[in-house]
C-alpha cells in the first residue's frame, strides 16, 4: 500500500517547523551593548557660526585696498543677518550689489601661534556652508588658511578651498590636512566672494559656519580594505586597525573581532589577537551566511575579549562572480 500525499505534505510541513529553511539565517550569539567611542573635533575658530554680531573676531574689507576701507565702509557690504542661517541664529551675508566691479568681499579672522602650537602635526578640518540668494549658477568663493612667518615675507603655506554657491540651497565644502606650525608666527582663515563680470548678476552670498575643526585620534579606529562589500566566495573580510599613541602605551594591545549582525548586537563568529603594533593588518573569516548586510565589530583591551574601545564596520556580503 503506497503512502498517502497527503501524509508526505504533512511530514514535510512538521520538518520544516522542527528546523527551518536549509537556508535559514544561522543563529548569532548576543553580544553586550556596543560602546562605541564618538569622537568631537574642536573648532579653533572663535564666533564661527556668526552668532555674535557683536564679537571682534572677525575682520570685513574689501579687496583691492582703497583709501578708507574699513569695516564702516563697507557696513553695508558684508554684515551679520538672520535672513538664511545653517545653524543658530545668525550668517555672514556678503552683498556684492554693493560694491563695483572687479572687487572682492572678505571676512577674516586672526590667528596667534598660540592657537594652533597645541595642534602642531594633527589632522584639521576646514570647512564652510554657503547659500546663494542672488547670482549667476556655477558661482564660486573661496576659503583660504595662510601661515605668516617673518614680517614682510609671503605666506609660509597656504590651504585654499572653492567654496560653491547654489540658489537656494546650503551647500558644504571641506577639506583636511595635517598642521605644520613649524616657523608660523601667525595664521589667518578667511572667505572671499569676487564680484562677477556682469554687474547686473552681482551674487548675495550667506556663509555659515566657517570652521577650523582638530580631528583628535580616536583610541580605536579602523578600515575595510576592500570597500564595504564582500563577494562570495572571498573567505575572510581584510581590515586595517590603527590604536592611538596613548591607548598603545596603556597596554591596550588585544583585539577582539566578531562577524556581527548589521547592528553589531549578535555574533555569528569571533576571534582574538594579540596585536603586533599600533597600526595592524588582519583578516577575519566569513562563517557560511546569506547574502545580507553585516557588520565587522572591533573590540581593544589589555587582555582577550576586553572590550575598552569598540568599533563597528558595515559590510555586505554579496554573491560574486565566480560563485559556482
Amino acid at each position: 500500500m503506497k503512502p498517502c500525499p497527503s501524509l508526505f505534505l504533512q511530514m514535510a510541513v512538521l520538518l520544516l517547523v522542527l528546523y527551518g529553511p536549509c537556508s535559514a539565517q544561522p543563529k548569532a550569539t548576543p553580544l553586550p551593548p556596543l560602546q562605541a567611542a564618538q569622537t568631537e573635533a574642536v573648532d579653533i575658530v572663535a564666533n564661527s557660526g556668526f552668532e555674535d554680531a557683536q564679537s571682534k573676531a572677525w575682520r570685513f574689507s574689501d579687496w583691492p585696498p582703497r583709501e578708507g576701507t574699513s569695516d564702516r565702509l563697507i557696513a553695508e557690504s558684508v554684515l551679520y543677518s538672520d535672513n538664511v542661517v545653517h545653524s543658530g541664529k545668525g550668517a555672514l551675508c556678503l552683498d556684492l550689489t554693493t560694491v563695483g566691479e572687479d572687487r572682492i568681499l572678505l571676512a577674516q579672522q586672526q590667528l596667534s601661534v598660540d592657537r594652533l602650537a597645541p595642534h602642531d602635526g594633527k589632522r584639521l578640518r576646514m570647512s564652510a556652508w554657503a547659500w546663494l540668494a542672488r547670482g549667476p549658477g556655477g558661482y564660486q568663493g573661496v576659503l583660504t588658511l595662510r601661515q605668516w612667518g617673518e614680517p614682510g615675507t609671503p605666506p609660509l603655506s597656504h590651504q585654499t578651498l572653492r567654496v560653491p554657491a547654489i540658489p537656494g540651497e546650503w551647500t558644504q565644502c571641506a577639506t583636511e590636512f595635517t598642521l605644520r606650525v613649524g616657523n608660523t608666527r601667525k595664521a589667518d582663515i578667511g572667505v572671499g566672494m569676487r564680484q562677477v563680470p556682469d554687474l547686473d548678476a552681482s551674487p548675495i552670498v550667506y556663509v555659515d559656519d566657517v570652521r577650523l575643526e582638530v580631528l583628535e585620534q580616536p583610541e580605536l579606529s579602523g578600515n575595510l580594505l576592500r570597500g564595504r562589500t564582500v563577494l562570495q566566495p572571498d573567505p575572510a573580510i581584510p581590515v586595517k586597525v590603527l590604536v592611538s599613541d596613548s591607548a598603545w602605551e596603556d597596554g591596550q594591545r588585544r583585539l577582539r573581532w566578531d562577524i556581527t549582525s548589521a547592528d553589531g548586537s549578535g555574533s555569528y563568529a569571533f576571534g582574538n589577537v594579540a596585536l603586533p603594533a599600533p597600526v595592524s593588518v588582519l583578516e577575519a573569516p566569513i562563517p557560511e551566511l546569506p547574502e545580507g548586510d553585516y557588520a565587522l565589530r572591533l573590540a581593544l583591551g589589555p587582555s582577550a575579549g576586553a572590550r575598552t574601545h569598540e568599533l563597528l564596520l558595515p559590510f555586505r556580503k554579496a554573491e560574486g562572480p565566480y560563485v559556482r
